[in-house]
This record gives C-alpha cells, sequence and structure tokens, in this order.
C-alpha cells in the first residue's frame, strides 16, 4: 500500500497515520518470533519484567526486511521525501496497565517542526483496555504541543483516556 497524497495530507495535518493489517498474520507470526529471540537474549530486564532494546530490529536480518519493505518504505519515503534519515528502531516489552500520554520529543519550535515519523508494529492484538496506541491528533505542530506539555505541568488531566483519540 503506497501512501496516498490523502495520506499525506492527513499525516499533516494529523501527526500519524494508522494502517490497519498491513501484514500478514503469517508475516505477523515471524516478526514476533523473531522479536521473541532478540528479546530472550537481552539481559536488561526491570524488576517488572518490562524490557527495551535499542537499536531493535537492527539485530535481526529477518526484521530489517519489512523496514525495506515497499509497504513500509513507500509510505515513509512520501511521507518524509525520498532522502529521509533511518536512525534506530527500539523494541518494547512493558507490564505496565495503563500509560498515559506523553510526548516522544520535547523542546524548542524547530526540534518539534522537524519532521520525524515513528512506524510502530503492534504484534499482539490490543484494545483501549490492553495497550493499544494513544494519541493527541495535532499535537505535532508547536503551538499544541507547547501548550500541552504546560498542561501536563499543572496536572490538568492532558493524558487520561477521555482526552485521547485511542485506536
Amino acid at each position: 500500500m503506497i501512501s496516498s497524497n490523502r495520506q499525506k495530507s492527513y499525516f499533516d495535518t494529523f501527526g500519524f497515520l494508522f494502517i490497519k493489517n498491513l501484514f500478514t498474520q503469517n508475516e505477523i507470526e515471524e516478526m514476533a518470533s523473531s522479536s521473541e529471540k532478540i528479546f530472550e537474549l537481552n539481559e536488561d530486564v526491570d524488576k517488572e519484567g518490562a524490557q527495551q532494546i535499542v537499536p531493535f530490529i537492527e539485530r535481526s536480518l529477518e526484521l530489517t526486511k519489512f523496514i525495506v519493505d515497499p509497504r513500509v518504505y513507500q509510505i515513509v519515503a512520501n511521507l518524509l521525501g525520498k532522502d529521509f534519515l533511518w536512525v534506530a528502531s527500539e523494541g518494547n516489552l512493558t507490564t505496565k496497565a495503563y500509560h498515559e500520554w506523553h510526548p516522544d520529543r520535547t523542546g524548542t519550535q524547530r526540534q518539534i517542526e522537524f519532521k520525524r515519523l515513528k512506524v510502530m508494529f503492534y504484534l499482539n492484538p490490543v484494545t483501549k483496555d490492553t495497550g493499544c496506541l494513544r494519541v493527541i491528533p495535532g499535537s505535532h505542530h508547536y503551538n499544541f504541543h507547547k501548550e500541552l506539555i504546560k498542561s501536563i505541568h499543572t496536572g490538568s488531566g492532558v493524558g487520561h483516556d477521555s482526552k485521547i483519540s485511542t485506536f
């Protein structure tokens, strides 16, 4: 699936795209199996059993093929331009039942408006009760982002499920 101009416009406006069923069940099982091997080798596990590994995909030949797969690569190239720069990947196993909204980046207007993209693969079924993606549409725009950061520090409730679009 190649990203269309409509998807690019949506991404530029809201700051995210949500694409269901991009991979087959067999491909998801392959990703999960390869991911499990990486997690099994990791010795940095917190007391609750959670893990964060950076870099992640780069540790597996089986996984790297998915980042150059046209279904992913073409979408990223259309959204960011063909000269985009791959920086790193991360793999996360969490034990948290709830995680409030937080910005993936903080900082100056230049830092916020520098176009970045995080591609996430959810390998287990998720719902709003079990850890799905939570976003605040438009929070990638600096003025809105700045106000959200202020409200986090004032305890105004930003980050609670009632204020967030869940997928």
